[in-house]
């Protein structure tokens, strides 16, 4: 599902015992997330591949006024990241680019483009009231249980541009900003080194040497 060109290259740099203990974790999970971050030279990216849950408190398209609000502030949150994560001070990094991938625009235009035409949707209620209505029960439950069973996920991109080089990165403040968040499931390489390491409220820091 995220295999963008830095995690295919953390999956070959990272040695094969935490590639496949990231790949155990690699399922939509609550409170789980992934954090991809490669460092080249004066770049740094960042990538926070979550269940939409994580960040918003739901995953399905926001439906009341206050549901669409806190969608709107967490989404600005998270461009803004000044907040959210704190480099060693010497590096004086500056944020270049935050892309998010908003997954209820997503979820609103597949759905709009798999909505019937008028005229298909006439086709389907006229055979529809031919059916039996076991055939129509059966149709419901097997709706709702795809309901049940659909997640959503958000994708974050960032990329910095460094003084120095990068020693450490702390993402307490993504954690705190966003209690859903219980554990992030990190992998990080460079031009010389990789590694892989499990973050939480309580060992926030990532050491890059």
């Amino acid at each position: 599902m995220y295999k963008t060109g830095l995690m295919v290259l953390l999956t070959v740099a990272i040695p094969s015992s935490a590639t496949a203990e990231h790949r155990e974790h690699g399922t939509h999970e609550h409170g789980v997330a992934e954090f991809n971050i490669a460092l080249a030279e004066a770049t740094v990216t960042l990538e926070l591949h979550s269940p939409a849950y994580n960040v918003f408190g739901f995953e399905h398209s926001p439906n009341t006024t206050e549901q669409q609000q806190a969608v709107t502030e967490h989404l600005a949150t998270l461009k803004q990241a000044t907040t959210l994560f704190e480099f060693d001070p010497q590096a004086a990094c500056v944020l270049l680019t935050a892309d998010i991938q908003n997954p209820f625009e997503a979820a609103k235009a597949n759905k709009a483009s798999a909505e019937p035409h008028e005229h298909d949707a006439e086709s389907h209620e006229h055979a529809k009231s031919h059916e039996p209505d076991e055939a129509e029960h059966t149709d419901d439950a097997d709706s709702h249980e795809h309901d049940e069973t659909e997640h959503t996920d958000i994708e974050i991109t960032y990329r910095y541009r460094c003084s120095v080089a990068v020693n450490s990165l702390d993402v307490q403040g993504l954690l705190t900003q966003f209690p859903y968040f219980e554990t992030l499931k990190v992998q990080w390489v460079s031009d010389t080194q990789q590694s892989a390491q499990t973050v939480t409220k309580k060992n926030s820091r990532i050491q890059f040497k």
